[in-house]
């Protein structure tokens, strides 16, 4: 009998004879003369010789991951390996994986391990624990797919296993290491893979891919087209910045409708730090439009944010807004145009994080008044970022700016300076949110005094 390596051989021998009336004297000398050899086989005294065998039973017999020697007495055997499973090996927030395990020893016999025969170590993230019966258990949140190891230890031997917890963003690509990293410990909105935590309009997916600080408002990709000196049918085409793992391939088109966007011929780049600038030989055409595609190779990632169009406006925008691809305009979807009446155009709308459809969404101020003797309260609606489109508007800063007046009770536009006043407003659904601004000892000024709101990114 064999089980978690430890050997136990047992021999029973009963021997019955007709001994009839004899007695107790006689039964003792047969007994106390008799004789076993080494082996077990034969069995003697004065008055009997009895020979045993029990056949050709022995061998090896297996079934599933179970094997067991027979025939072997004494033997003993040492674990020299150990299997850990978790099951099922891909588990939810907060549920849990039964773990456990084989044991291998040193004849090849394996033997199943329940999870209370195995030792579990300690756990981290993203598991919160392991009981002795082993029972892992998975930490209440987490951003994407995280994958922990626990090990286990059996008389000796150690065996690890590999469990993954899905959390909500678990089919974006993005590492949960990175989103640990940049919004620390799950749950946060902001590291969802559309939000747009620093309000730059690059979405986290594509900060990602693109080796970019998601809570940065200064890491931002860009690309600037510029003219050649002395080479009027070429064009310079500046990107940056660059990141290690990454591949960078320009792309063009002449037509956004009907074109296709392919790789385009360029001059060897040029690298000054992080910029790269390549030129294009045959930018002699009416139009001609570029795009860099970015390749992560780590992650086995690409992506495009895409103005189409060209006009500042992005496509995604324009498509949830308006309908369609977003690639096209129309007379209600240009940059200039002014969809919903409000004397607010589309670049102007789309830049402040508000909807080009609802007339009631512009920036304005609504009242100015006196709140003592020496200050002015400037109460406005104020753009506050706008979450209905992918990758959104997180938020906007609102600066109060001020402008005095001329003798005639008019204002010239181009003299406004800030007041020192800032709101930097969030969490919009691109209908903005009336708020206020003081202006301490704005009421002290004379002959007059014009007041606006500015919005700019933060």
């Amino acid at each position: 009998m064999n089980r978690h390596g430890r050997t136990a051989f047992l021999v029973a021998i009963t021997v019955a004879a007709a001994l009839g009336f004899r007695s107790t004297a006689f039964a003792a000398s047969v007994v106390t003369t008799s004789t076993i050899d080494g082996g077990g086989l034969r069995t003697s005294s004065a008055n009997y010789t009895m020979d045993g065998s029990v056949g050709g039973i022995g061998g090896i017999s297996s079934a599933s991951a179970d094997t067991a020697k027979n025939g072997y007495i004494g033997q003993l055997t040492e674990v020299v390996s150990v299997t850990a499973t978790g099951t099922p090996s891909s588990v939810n927030e907060g549920s849990t994986s039964q773990l456990s395990g084989t044991a291998t020893m040193d004849d090849q016999m394996v033997t199943m391990l329940a999870g209370s025969d195995i030792a579990w170590g300690v756990v981290t993230y993203p598991f919160q624990s392991v009981g002795s019966n082993g029972v892992l258990t998975a930490v209440a949140s987490v951003y994407a797919a995280p994958t922990g190891t626990v090990t286990g230890y059996y008389l000796g031997a150690t065996g690890s296993t590999s469990v993954e917890v899905l959390g909500p963003y678990a089919n974006s690509g993005i590492a949960d290491s990175w989103l640990v990293q940049y919004f620390g410990t799950p749950p946060n909105p902001n590291a969802a893979p559309t939000a747009d935590a620093d309000g730059t309009g690059q979405n986290n997916l594509f900060k990602y891919v693109a080796g970019l600080d998601p809570t940065n408002p200064a890491s931002v990709f860009t690309l600037r087209i510029a003219a050649v000196p002395g080479q009027p049918s070429q064009k310079n085409l500046m990107y940056q910045p660059i990141a290690s793992g990454r591949t960078y391939v320009m792309q063009s088109v002449t037509d956004l409708v009907a074109g296709v966007w392919s790789v385009q011929a360029t001059s060897a780049p040029l690298t000054n730090g992080t910029q790269v600038t390549v030129s294009d030989p045959y930018a002699n055409t009416p139009s001609k439009f570029y795009r860099v595609d970015i390749y992560n190779i780590l992650t086995n990632l690409n992506i495009i944010i895409e103005d189409s169009v060209g006009d500042g406006i992005l496509d995604s925008w324009r498509a949830e807004y308006f309908g369609g691809s977003g690639t096209t305009t129309n007379s209600q979807s240009c940059a200039t145009c002014d969809a919903d009446g409000t004397g607010q155009d589309n670049l102007f709308k789309y830049a402040a994080g508000l909807n080009p459809t609802n007339p009631a969404a512009y920036l304005h101020v609504i009242s100015i008044a006196k709140t003592n003797t020496t200050d002015i309260n400037v109460i406005y609606l104020g753009a506050n970022g706008d979450s209905t489109w992918s990758p959104g508007i997180a938020s906007r800063t609102n600066v109060l700016e001020f402008t005095t007046g001329t003798a005639n009770g008019s204002y010239t536009s181009t003299n406004f300076t800030s007041t020192g006043q800032t709101n930097i407003l969030s969490g919009g659904n691109g209908l903005g949110v009336v708020t206020n601004m003081v202006e301490a000892g704005g009421a002290t000024n004379h002959p007059s005094r014009f007041y606006r709101v500015r919005v700019i990114l933060p």
